[in-house]
């Protein structure tokens, strides 16, 4: 949680320099704080025994430091610590975005807008956290005088709760807020930071919100309506990721980011079957006016998935893609983008053909396509060589019953899924080949 890596104040201000000091106490003080919340979170709610007490004590010494160091961070601006009242937060706002830039660039008024509002939010997120650990406080006071205070250890379990809940969203407020201090103390550098800003960003989506939106949007735009799933399907995966443990399916999405905007994106599923973890990915987008800006989205967000499916002990990554040797004119034609360019560029990030005769199920058992063929990215020397016949067999029957959510009993008489358990049946290697 060191947001600080990426910021370069000036060494040579000393302004600059207790500024930074000061924030890097706090994110590491706060980094300790939500590590300490998670661990008693599981034990709070009830009556309190001698061990949580003294745990609680450690904690309030941890919320009074970080508190005192949030409040004492402004103190030399002059503009008062963060409790202060609304007008001052404004002034110091005012002032902080006044150095920023000079508004009369048009160019530039955009730029100024988005961080005045990283400010602003940052500064409001860290009243939050300073609410927040005064309430957290006043409850291990009244726990302390009286062990068994439901109401207090109830309140208290909540306000933990609401701390752990919010990291990620702090994660992405704090950074932002930091960036932008650096443009406002700073006298040199800014353009590198600047250019910065507009840098690619790959973003996991955690749950739903504005970047699901965004990107179902471009989902919409890039894909035929026969071949979509509707927006509660990922809605719904997003909502289901960590109850659905107890049969192994896990979906992610990724996005890419230019500055606030949603760019681009990568949905993906893990599938944990009796005999090894794979990776299925499900939708790859790029924003149109993006395809061809040579900033290279498709690949990042491909990293960035290889990166997460190795942690998940994944032994390799499959995906659908449309195969032009399998398609019509028109399909080809209708297509978002070129389908051999497509593959020419999934071939360059390693993923290759092995499966011409698969067909696409969708949730919806009504819609299927056959001009996708089936690839492979392998991650283990396992499917280094392709698929042997059992391990595409558990790969299509795990992907219909946990991601697709077909009941093993109708997969016994659906007519897409067996055509293709009778090809594999047929005997054929299913090795690599070039398309």
């Amino acid at each position: 949680m060191s947001f600080i890596r990426d910021l370069f104040f000036s060494q040579r201000d000393s302004e600059s320099r207790r500024i930074i000091d000061g924030y890097n106490e706090f994110l590491l003080l706060y980094q300790n704080k939500v590590r300490i919340a998670r661990d008693i979170f599981p034990r709070i709610g009830k009556a309190v025994d001698d061990k949580l007490m003294e745990e609680l004590r450690e904690v309030r010494k941890l919320n009074n430091r970080i508190v005192l160091n949030l409040n004492s961070l402004f103190a030399s601006t002059k503009k008062g610590a963060l409790t202060v009242d609304v007008k001052s937060k404004n002034l110091f706002i005012s002032d902080t975005v006044s150095k920023i830039t000079d508004l009369q660039k048009p160019q530039q008024s955009e730029l100024s807008v988005k961080l005045r509002q990283d400010i602003n939010q940052g500064l409001e997120y860290l009243g939050f956290i300073i609410q927040i650990l005064q309430r957290q406080n006043e409850r291990i006071d009244k726990l302390e005088k009286k062990r068994d205070d439901t109401e207090s250890s109830v309140i208290l379990a909540q306000l933990i709760s609401s701390e752990i809940a919010n990291e990620a969203k702090m994660r992405i407020l704090l950074r932002r807020f930091l960036r932008t201090l650096k443009l406002a103390i700073v006298k040199e550098g800014k353009e590198q930071v600047e250019d910065k800003l507009r840098q690619v960003k790959f973003v996991e989506v955690l749950a739903k919100g504005n970047e699901l939106k965004d990107f179902y949007k471009i989902y919409v735009d890039s894909f035929p309506p026969e071949e979509r799933d509707p927006y509660v399907i990922f809605a719904n995966a997003l909502r289901q990721r960590f109850s659905k443990k107890a049969v192994g399916g896990t979906f992610h999405l990724l996005v890419a980011k230019k500055d606030r905007e949603t760019i681009g994106g990568l949905a993906f599923d893990f599938v944990k079957t009796p005999h090894f973890t794979f990776c299925i990915v499900w939708w790859d987008v790029v924003k149109a006016e993006y395809r061809r800006s040579g900033e290279y989205i498709g690949s990042g967000v491909f990293g960035r998935m290889v990166e997460i499916a190795r942690q998940n002990n994944s032994i390799g990554i499959i995906a659908e893609i449309n195969d032009p040797s399998k398609m019509t004119p028109k399909q080809v034609q209708e297509d978002s983008i070129d389908p051999l360019a497509r593959i020419k560029f999934w071939q360059r990030c390693g993923v290759r053909p092995f499966f011409r005769e698969y067909i696409q199920i969708t949730c919806d058992p009504k819609v299927y396509t056959a001009y996708c063929s089936l690839f492979a990215f392998p991650l283990t020397e396992r499917w280094a060589s392709g698929l042997t016949a059992e391990d595409l067999k558990e790969v299509l029957y795990w992907m219909q019953v946990i991601s697709n959510y077909y009941d093993p009993e109708f997969l016994k008489n659906y007519e897409p899924y067996q055509r293709m358990i009778r090809v594999i049946k047929s005997g054929t290697f299913f090795s690599y080949y070039t398309i």
